[in-house]
Order: structure tokens, then sequence, then C-alpha cells
């Protein structure tokens, strides 16, 4: 088995088509402060500016190559650990994935996708709050009346959400590693 890390992250802003180099793993909120676009969310009452820019819809990009080493395994794997929250995942130019949880890792076999040269991945990150409310408007359903009301529509971690202490400050990403696998044989990954 050979893991082949993707990096050259760009993240697209869809509104106004800007793009900024990130990191992968890290998120939306991250990049956009670390741009300089927004302040720091955690000071003052910066979270109002955070909470504007999750009205927005966001686009992760990499291009990359691979090994001729990668193409010889019999199955290749996209392994995503950590998608937050809403998106679509298309791999040059093929929707592979529509995410819709947060608390999971998602596995994608991409043999009959990848290519040697000129990959591209895509992962369309929509909006959480648009997401929520749009769930709320079909079904009222409350949670604690220190968060905003609709997240208990969402598979992410509620504390983003606010509390009776906590900023509001709903981020989305890629925030956890994002690789291909190339597997030859049987895997037993874990055994509980």
């Amino acid at each position: 088995m050979e893991r082949f890390a993707i990096n050259n992250w760009i993240l697209k802003r869809v509104s106004d088509g800007s793009s900024y180099r990130t990191e992968v793993p890290g998120s939306v909120l991250y990049t956009l402060q670390d741009n300089g676009v927004i302040p720091d969310p955690f000071v003052a009452d910066n979270e109002k500016f955070a909470l504007k820019m999750m009205e927005e819809d966001f686009e992760y990009e990499a291009k990359f190559d691979v090994d001729h080493a990668l193409m010889t395994y019999l199955k290749k794997e996209l392994v995503f650990e950590g998608i937050d929250t809403i998106g679509e995942v298309y791999l040059n130019g093929s929707r592979i994935l529509c995410a819709c949880n947060m608390h999971r890792t998602y596995r994608i076999d991409i043999t009959d996708f990848l290519k040697e040269k000129d990959n591209e991945l895509k992962v369309c990150i929509r909006s959480p709050l648009k997401y929520i409310k749009d769930a709320y408007e079909k079904s009222e359903c409350d949670g604690t009346e220190d968060a905003m009301e609709e997240y208990v529509h969402i598979r992410k971690a509620h504390f983003m959400f606010g509390c009776d202490w906590g900023p509001r400050i709903p981020d989305a990403g890629l925030f956890r590693p994002v690789y291909i696998l190339g597997i030859n044989t049987a895997r037993i990954e874990n055994e509980s």
C-alpha cells in the first residue's frame, strides 16, 4: 500500500472569484484570516465578520501529477479524513462524492478517474448557514436557545453554532488530511 499526499491547494471564494493559497488540513476562516480578509474572529466582536463569510460558498482546488508507481496499483482510493461539512467532490470533472457529515472519513474508489498527469481535484464547500436555514424552513426543530436555532439540522460540531459562553463561528473546510492510497491486496484497518 502506498500513500500519496495531495498538496498545492487553492481556496476560491465563489461569490467574487478571489483565490488564496491554503494548507490542508485547514479551514476557510483560517485561510481568510491568514490572508488578511477577516480579522481574528476570537477577538472582541469580530465573530460577526466570520459569520458573514460563512454565508458564502467556497471551493478548494488542487492540481497534481502522481508517480507512475501509484498508477500500477490495482485500486486507488481518495481519502478525506475530514470534510466540514456540506459539499461535492470532483476529480477531473466527474463528481465522485456528495458529503454531508463532518464526523466521518470518506473513501472513494478513483481507479477509473485518476490519471498519471494533470489531475484536478475540486471540493465545493457549501455554506453551512444556508444549509441549516433551508432545512429549518422545511422542518422546524430547535436545539438549545443559546445557539443558532437551526443548527440541529446538520451533522457538524454543534459548538460552532454558539452556546452560553462560546462564539457563533461555524467554520468549514478540509480539516484533516486528504490523500490517495494505492492498494493491491485486502487490508484490515481496525479490529474491535
